[in-house]
């Protein structure tokens, strides 16, 4: 969710190397997915005004959603007894609390064996998921 909101809000320090992330992914022809709890959490946050002293629009927020949604790349991931086996192992990894909703969305990456992007370092808490953050690639450059 991050790296959505930094490439969302234009006066994000991580701005630029965001967007240029997500659009290599929307350009790339991969397979990509903004989970519905990823997409609800963007809404929330960047709508909140004590959050940003200049809130999105609901309206905006969804545009952008949808946009990304829209995509021809954009797919479902798979609901179901595998995500929530994945789900039970890193919620109890993680020991509850807060991370648990991590914990949720790293098992939803997992079980669709995909790569999640983000610039939050708690998700390498998670054995065998497959993140990476763009903003690692950016200080390289």
């Amino acid at each position: 969710m991050n790296v959505l909101i930094y490439a969302f809000r234009e006066e994000m320090e991580h701005h630029d190397t965001c967007l240029r992330e997500l659009d290599r992914v929307l350009h790339s022809g991969d397979a990509f997915c903004v989970p519905d709890v990823v997409a609800s959490g963007f809404i929330r946050l960047v709508t909140n005004p004590r959050v940003f002293q200049q809130p999105a629009t609901v309206t905006e927020a969804f545009a952008f959603m949808d946009a990304l949604r829209s995509n021809e790349g954009h797919v479902e991931l798979p609901i179901g007894q595998v995500l929530w086996e994945a789900f039970r192992q890193f919620a109890q990894l993680s020991g509850g609390g807060s991370i648990i909703s991590d914990a949720y969305l790293a098992a939803l990456v997992a079980a669709s064996k995909g790569t999640l992007i983000t610039t939050d370092k708690d998700f390498g808490k998670f054995p065998g998921l497959e993140w990476r953050d763009p903003l690692d690639a950016a200080l390289a450059d």
